[in-house]
């Protein structure tokens, strides 16, 4: 886990955001608020913009639920993000592995691995 938090190409704000998007779509109350008060307390977001991005889930929510209906398909020409995940974390999934979408770094108790 360091070798992700740590701010490489991704700097650590971002990497809050991304935690607060995970956190939401998993339905973590606990997780989402310690994303959020984080975001408040070292990043400077107010309660706009963690609307603001509460509210851009919802949208890409229903993007892909949209496109899931449609039957959108991923271009071929491109690397999909399960093949990038997969080329990033190669022990991604398998046994013994580790699931990047399930990790809930602030309260390992709400892992739902």
């Amino acid at each position: 886990m360091p070798r992700v938090l740590k701010p490489r190409k991704v700097d650590a704000k971002t990497k809050e955001v991304i935690a607060l998007v995970v956190a939401a779509i998993n339905n973590c109350d606990f997780c989402r608020n310690a994303h959020a008060g984080s975001l408040r307390s070292k990043f400077g977001y107010d309660d706009e913009g963690i609307a603001e991005i509460l509210g851009t889930i919802a949208l890409w929510s229903e993007v892909t639920r949209f496109n899931i209906a449609a039957g959108v398909t991923w271009p071929e020409t491109q690397r999909s993000p399960k093949e990038t995940a997969d080329a990033a974390y190669p022990n991604h999934g398998r046994p013994g592995g580790t699931s990047m979408s399930r990790i809930c770094v602030f309260a390992p108790q709400h892992s739902r691995d």
